[in-house]
């Protein structure tokens, strides 16, 4: 879980170029506006001080004007950490860096200030941000002065025991804090409170470091990893890349661990180059019922596969990684906004924040035109709609095969063949057992049968079928166990399954 510091804000900027100060430089901001009798040892001494002498609700006008919380917009670098699909992320800020980053990319968060949240339903299927020490539009609930930070624990004891049970089954990986940092100290001295040795070892992620300021994280018992050991960097190139690279690894991470009933669908979550068959459809469960008695049947026929996020399992912590990797995955995102859930506007709000227009099919009851780069689909017939005798999900199946094409045998080979060349036998396999069961299905009309069972239904040539059942043994084998196939094992398999794939169609398999 990442626990998100001051460090962070300040890579945001105002339309003058101006940044949100640190520290040490709102701490000289404040002085400013107190005499020589209110000397200061620093930030939280001297926002103590101005609340001493001006009053709480003075305090937070000055704290908005000084960290220019109506002024500054998220940087690239705000953006590129908004991207990660974390299902839940803790701050210390008080300021809306992070709302306002995701709601450019239109990811859907879920906020909690203050305890009076905690009681109320929360998405699921949306980022959990914590804001652990309040922000400026609940100045009660507003983490900043000595007082506040001493009666923290006592004051608000239900979400100090909620973070407690966050970091009980997460690690709390800290960016944009220094060691000096009074925020800082806070969450260690709540971890040391409430978890004791139970706590996992928080970690902290500095672009560059210094071995003084590793130490001194480090005495503090805090792990420490520096991305960049060379002077002169720029250190938010540095997180921007890291960043890059982490959503890239959460996503593999959670495709890795995820399940499903299908095999064919475990697969194509596998391979690192997808093969354009993967159909997501996203809205009501009414709306998907119909989907899946409609058109289902008929995209599996020509080859690909449809899907739902419900059709996923994974773990609660990497259900947004899962459900974002099954977007960028997918060839097609069917949204339908009909009459939809909480949880389906959610998912259509991580869709259109990760998928590309063009891969969209966006079904709107008031418009008919492509919108931005979507084809849209309305309720409303056209001229060339046989009197308006075609469903929606008609049209939906049109705008599907229009887009993606129907999966041949022939182009089902040649994506297999260009893989085997590639030296990527296992996927190669993957797919190519994924294509023979495509066909089998097509051909016979089944919908539900195990790969096995297909086989042993199918009218096909007897000396096919040996090599179909291990194929089908090796698949689940690296499928749910993890167990990869030698990879002259995996060549040797693939070109049988290839022959196989090009006698299907010549094979008089019943039709049901």
């Amino acid at each position: 879980m990442p626990v998100v510091g001051a460090g962070m804000s300040a890579n945001a900027v105002a339309s003058d170029d101006r940044k949100p100060p640190g520290w040490a430089k709102l701490a000289k901001d404040i002085e400013l506006y107190l005499d020589d009798e209110h000397g200061s040892t620093g930030a939280i001494d001297a926002i103590s001080n101005f609340e001493q002498r001006y009053g709480r609700l003075p305090l937070i006008d000055k704290l908005r004007d000084l960290l220019l919380i109506d002024e500054v917009k998220p940087s690239q670098l705000n953006i590129e950490l908004g991207r990660i699909p974390f299902d839940a992320v803790l701050t210390t800020n008080f300021d809306f860096v992070l709302e306002d980053s995701w709601r450019e990319l239109n990811w859907p968060f879920e906020p909690i200030v203050g305890e009076q949240r905690l009681a109320a339903r929360r998405r699921s299927r949306a980022t959990l941000l914590v804001k652990f020490h309040g922000d400026v539009h609940h100045p009660d609930e507003l983490v900043a002065t000595e007082n506040d930070y001493d009666g923290f624990l006592t004051k608000y004891p239900l979400l100090a025991t909620f973070v407690a049970n966050l970091l009980i089954t997460r690690v709390p990986v800290l960016i944009g804090y220094s060691a000096d940092d009074p925020d800082f100290r806070a969450l260690l001295a709540l971890i040391k409170n409430r978890l004791g040795s139970n706590s996992s070892t928080p970690w902290v992620i500095l672009a560059t470091g210094t071995t003084s300021q590793v130490s001194r994280f480090e005495r503090r018992g805090v792990r420490v990893v520096v991305l960049e050991s060379r002077r002169g960097v720029s250190r938010t190139s540095v997180f921007q890349n890291f960043f890059k690279q982490l959503a890239d690894a959460l996503e593999g991470s959670a495709a890795s661990r995820a399940e499903s009933t299908e095999d064919s669908l475990l697969a194509e979550l596998r391979v690192p180059v997808p093969s354009g068959t993967m159909v997501v459809f996203l809205g009501g469960n009414e709306a998907l019922a119909r989907y899946r008695e409609a058109i289902f049947p008929a995209l599996r026929m020509n080859g690909l596969i449809p899907v739902t996020p419900d059709d996923i399992q994974s773990q609660p912590s990497l259900h947004l990684a899962s459900l974002s990797q099954l977007l960028r995955r997918a060839a097609a995102v069917v949204l339908d906004g009909r009459n939809r859930d909480q949880s389906a506007a959610l998912e259509i709000g991580v869709a259109r924040s990760t998928v590309d227009p063009q891969r969209m099919i966006v079904v709107d009851p008031d418009a008919n035109a492509e919108v931005g780069g979507r084809r849209v689909v309305s309720e409303e017939a056209d001229e060339f709609d046989l009197y308006g005798l075609m469903t929606i999900e008609d049209r939906v199946f049109d705008e599907i095969l229009q887009m993606v094409g129907p999966r041949t045998p022939a182009l089902t080979a040649n994506s297999v063949t260009s893989r085997l060349k590639n030296g990527d036998s296992t996927m190669a396999f993957l797919e190519a057992v994924v294509a023979i069961e495509a066909q089998l299905r097509s051909r016979q009309g089944f919908r539900q049968q195990s790969f096995r069972q297909l086989v042993n239904e199918a009218n096909i040539p007897k000396e096919y079928v040996p090599t179909l059942h291990e194929a089908y043994k090796l698949r689940g084998e690296f499928l749910h166990r993890g167990i990869q196939p030698p990879a002259a094992k995996a060549s040797e398999m693939t070109l049988k399954l290839l022959s196989i794939l090009g006698s299907l169609p010549q094979i008089d398999l019943p039709e049901r």
